[in-house]
């Protein structure tokens, strides 16, 4: 028996021994299962001794933290969050950079320090529990943070740490809570503008680059990324950049040239306007979206918004509302353009009729000097241009040499193609002659009155008024002759046609010529300065009845008085200034985008509040005695700023 029991317990002790060897040799053992977490995300972040700055910022946000704390009147146990807390040093260098001598310094009675450390302390949190694997799986993307515009937060872990907002990387990570988790990051995370996003993301280098070839004052784009209140942009990814490489045949974006280049950011550019999916997806079918220079229409296929430009080329929206503090930005695979492809067919080019006569020699000779322009209206078959035909509006000689000699120039060989003035000087005249359609002479007569838009930067309006004898140009220059061209037709024209300002189109439109008037009698008589503003104040807008719309005002105050008012200046100087001033939006350009937007409100004049709504298709502006106008054109553009033509008269209180 107990040799039995001897030989009993050696096979046990084997076994035993073959056991712990076997778990000695497990290559992927079981990990330890970590404990539940007792704190809340407040809790984790208020027993870190890194975060003691931090936790006194959420300590004057009661309700903040008290959602952090699943506490309070906005505790929800079903909420989870990730707070990304910036660690004590780091902290207290963003407040002290932005003025702040530490949280303390922090004045919860004022409205505006409140607002700044709310805004920030939330844009570091993230609804949701995040954890660092998930992250690191994804590789890069777009987090929903706290703040109340539900602004974006980007990652990115494909370089090893987890970089945020291109700024910030986490230290220690998944501190875990029972609502949600804490990561311990090196920096204050910024609010992120447009910029930030196109700047830390790889998958933008290429957008990033053609950002930074812009020439110098070519594009408000890239400042607009950074400080426009509202924007949108459509940023190709670098896949989408390398096909249109290949599809235009070149090595890089520097081959492209600057006014292309300058054109090919804009298409991707809306000013002024957040547009949303929701948005975009509303113009589906009806409308289209324009850009800062084209339209794109809207289409859908498979649950995915596109948007085809004038090319036919069509850019999927692959990645939509990412949200910055300035504006939207959304991620698409193509490249957009929309630029006119040159015509084909037989015949000289714009150019060849130009330098062929003996009388254009001044304004070849400008072309010479704008290589760009020259080659555009050679109808080069590399380029990619504004559009695919011109009209081109070229002065004599004579009147081109006078010109000159007037601002400055002996002769055309005296603009230094060295010098920055100059060529800006010269850019903006040559463009102003070519217009960005081919407009035959009976096409104009038809019309009788209207505008033209030409090639410059802006792409500022052309008036022509072709109701009598003659096509006349900014109120100034008379067309000579035409001759047709294979990629447009050139007009010989007696003058230089002026770059206009909002008054040169006021003066010369023979629609406005009561609006003249009335211009003229507040200037003399009350001394108003808002015709010398509209020659020269360097932002405007104006609202100006034609002059149907002052004859029913005449004939309305005469239904009601009795009288026997036929012109403006029976009005008497204080009422005619008055209703100046009401169709008066000075030292801004408000668009037309603008005034839509505020479809069921208001916009602001000089003196009066207008209500913006809709009659039919047509949007109109009601003053406060209840009188409506309609908007029957918007955006005619000078150098200085808008006009938006109305078909009534508005009046103030």
């Amino acid at each position: 028996m107990k040799t039995m029991m001897k030989i009993e317990r050696f096979l046990m002790v084997v076994l035993l021994c073959i056991g712990l060897l076997s778990c000695g040799k497990d290559d992927d053992p079981t990990p330890m299962p970590q404990p539940d977490p007792v704190l809340t995300v407040y809790g984790v972040i208020s027993q870190e001794p890194e975060l003691t700055v931090f936790t006194e910022a959420l300590d004057k946000l009661p309700l903040l933290r008290n959602q952090l704390d699943t506490h309070g009147l906005l505790g929800n146990s079903n909420h989870e969050y990730t707070v990304f807390a910036p660690k004590n040093d780091a902290f207290e260098t963003f407040l002290l950079e932005n003025g702040f001598d530490g949280v303390e310094a922090i004045d919860i009675t004022d409205e505006t320090d409140m607002d700044f450390l709310k805004s920030y302390v939330r844009n570091h949190i993230v609804i949701g529990t995040i954890d660092v694997l998930e992250m690191e799986s994804q590789e890069n993307g777009y987090l929903t943070t706290h703040v109340a515009e539900e602004i974006n937060l980007f990652f990115d872990a494909s370089g090893g740490n987890i970089n945020l907002n291109g700024t910030s990387e986490i230290l220690e990570k998944d501190k875990l809570a029972t609502n949600g988790t804490v990561h311990i990051v090196d920096k204050a995370i910024p609010i992120p503008t447009l910029a930030t996003f196109v700047e830390s993301n790889t998958e933008f280098a290429e957008m990033l680059e053609a950002l930074s070839l812009l020439e110098p004052g070519a594009s408000t784009v890239n400042e607009d990324l950074t400080s426009a209140g509202e924007f949108t942009f459509f940023v190709p990814h670098n896949g989408a950049f390398e096909s249109f490489y290949g599809e235009k045949e070149i090595p890089a974006l520097q081959n492209l040239g600057p006014l292309v280049l300058n054109y090919l950011v804009e298409s991707h550019a809306i000013p002024n306007t957040i547009a949303d999916a929701q948005e975009i997806e509303d113009a589906l079918g009806s409308s289209t979206i324009n850009t800062m220079n084209i339209a794109l229409t809207v289409g859908k296929e498979n649950d995915v918004l596109n948007l085809t430009d004038t090319q036919n080329r069509i850019a999927h929206m692959v990645g939509v509302d990412i949200r910055a503090s300035n504006g939207i930005l959304h991620i698409i695979d193509s490249v957009l353009l929309g630029l006119g492809e040159p015509s084909p067919g037989q015949g000289p080019t714009l150019y060849e009729i130009i330098a062929s006569h003996p009388d254009l020699k001044n304004f070849t000779a400008a072309l010479e000097k704008l290589p760009d322009v020259r080659d555009i209206l050679n109808d080069d078959s590399d380029l990619i241009t504004k559009a695919n035909s011109f009209s081109v509006f070229v002065p004599t000689d004579n009147t081109f040499d006078a010109f000159l000699l007037e601002n400055g120039f002996d002769g055309i060989e005296s603009v230094d193609t060295e010098n920055p003035d100059h060529m800006d000087f010269l850019t903006a005249s040559i463009h102003n002659h070519v217009t960005l359609e081919t407009t035959p002479r009976e096409v104009l007569e038809g019309e009788g009155l209207g505008f033209l838009t030409t090639n410059t930067q802006i792409e500022i309006d052309m008036l022509f008024n072709a109701i009598g004898q003659n096509i006349i140009l900014n109120g100034v220059a008379s067309v000579l002759s035409d001759t047709e061209a294979r990629n447009g037709i050139v007009y010989i024209v007696d003058d230089v046609v002026p770059v206009p300002t909002l008054a040169t189109f006021i003066g010369a439109n023979p629609e406005f010529e009561i609006m003249e008037q009335a211009l003229t009698i507040t200037e003399a008589e009350v001394g108003s300065t808002i015709k010398a503003d509209l020659a020269t104040s360097p932002a405007y807008t104006m609202l100006v009845p034609t002059d149907p719309a002052f004859e029913n005002l005449f004939d309305e105050i005469n239904n009601n008085s009795g009288g026997n008012f036929t012109s403006i200046d029976q009005l008497g100087g204080n009422i005619v200034e008055d209703i100046v001033e009401v169709h008066a939006i000075p030292f801004t350009e408000f668009k037309g985008s603008n005034i839509i937007n505020e479809l069921g409100g208001t916009i602001l004049t000089l003196t009066d509040k207008l209500e913006v709504g809709m009659d039919g298709d047509n949007y109109t502006l009601t003053d406060p005695q209840g009188r409506t106008a309609t908007l029957t054109k918007m955006d005619v553009r000078a150098s200085n700023g808008l006009i938006h033509i109305v078909d009534g008269v508005l009046l103030g209180n």
